[in-house]
C-alpha cells in the first residue's frame, strides 16, 4: 500500500521537482530561452501549481539558483577547512571558485 503523503510533504516533493526541472532548463537553455510551460509539462503539473510555490519565472530562477550557491559554499569551506594557512586556502580553492 502506498504511503500517503501530508499536504506540506506534497507541497514540498511539487517545490522541490519545479526547482530541479527549472534548474536543469535554466543550465542548459538559459533563462530567456526557458518558458514556464517547459518547466511544467514534464512534472504533470499545473500553471497554477507553480505559480503557487512562485510569483513568477524570476521567483522560481532566484530560488533554482541558491541551491547550487550553498552546496558550493559548503563544499568549498570542507576543502579549505582543514588546510594550516590562508596561502594553502587560497592556492586549493581558487580553482575551486573559477
Amino acid at each position: 500500500m502506498p504511503v500517503k503523503l501530508t499536504k506540506a510533504e506534497q507541497t514540498q516533493r511539487t517545490r522541490r521537482a519545479i526547482l530541479d526541472r527549472a534548474r536543469y532548463l535554466f543550465a542548459t537553455k538559459g533563462y530567456a530561452a526557458t518558458r514556464t510551460e517547459e518547466i511544467i509539462s514534464e512534472l504533470g503539473i499545473t500553471r497554477g501549481a507553480l505559480y503557487h510555490q512562485f510569483s513568477d519565472k524570476l521567483g522560481v530562477f532566484k530560488a533554482s539558483s541558491l541551491k547550487p550557491t550553498v552546496r558550493s559554499q559548503t563544499t568549498f569551506q570542507a576543502k579549505i577547512q582543514p588546510l594550516d594557512t590562508n596561502w594553502q586556502r587560497l592556492v586549493v580553492g581558487l580553482p575551486g571558485i573559477f
